[in-house]
């Protein structure tokens, strides 16, 4: 009875891993280094996704059909260091059955029960494309007014007058004006609506926040 159990529970397990390898949104192939060249002995249904193929046609085919004549030295040293019990990351230029290429980020491991290398590999032709754009600008939260300048710049941001301005800031109206003049002359703009405009573009002010 027990070792029914045992049967039932090793079973179920299998059945287990099974189910999540097939259906991990990963791609994952497992190849025999035993032979040269070293061949596919299976594949997740991502795997045959990815690359175009049913699975039952990727299996049996050596492995380095699947990567780019320029990836090839790459794969066999990939392929190498797998053997001698390493965990090797690595890019390579891959091929799907339709002839077309992507970058992939290649993750290769050996498993120690079977002899199999092990890989997980991931389409990174965005990832690329993300590297070659240039960075945005990020809004400067550096400026070179000083602290009382800027809390009349956020007053304008806000359109509150000069008036209300000097009042909320305690401040004559003369006083207003004048640093309404240096803040524009630091800012290069002319007017009150160019200020606030800079303002807001360089994350200096918003327009819902309360007076200072």
């Amino acid at each position: 009875m027990a070792a029914s159990s045992k049967d039932s529970a090793s079973l179920a397990g299998k059945q287990r891993d099974r189910h999540l390898f097939e259906n991990l949104p990963i791609c994952i192939l497992v190849a025999d280094l035993k032979v040269t060249p070293a061949v596919i002995v299976e594949v997740n249904r991502r795997a045959a996704l990815l690359y175009g193929y049913a699975a039952a046609e990727l299996v049996g085919r050596p492995a380095d059909q699947l990567v780019h004549e320029e990836s090839r030295a790459s794969v066999w040293k990939i392929l190498q260091r797998v053997q001698r019990g390493g965990t090797v990351t690595a890019e390579t230029t891959n091929r799907r059955r339709d002839g077309t290429t992507f970058p992939a980020r290649v993750i290769a491991t050996l498993c120690s029960h079977s002899g199999h290398m092990i890989a997980t590999v991931e389409d990174i032709t965005a990832e690329k494309q993300r590297r070659r754009e240039p960075a945005l600008p990020s809004p400067s939260r550096v400026h070179p007014l000083t602290v009382a300048e800027m809390a009349v710049l956020r007053l304008v941001t806000l359109g509150v007058d000069s008036k209300d301005i000097a009042r909320a800031l305690n401040l004559s109206v003369f006083t207003v004006s004048n640093r309404l003049r240096v803040i524009f002359e630091k800012l290069s703009v002319s007017n009150r609506t160019q200020a606030a405009l800079h303002a807001l573009r360089q994350g200096w002010s918003t327009l819902d926040e309360p007076p200072r």
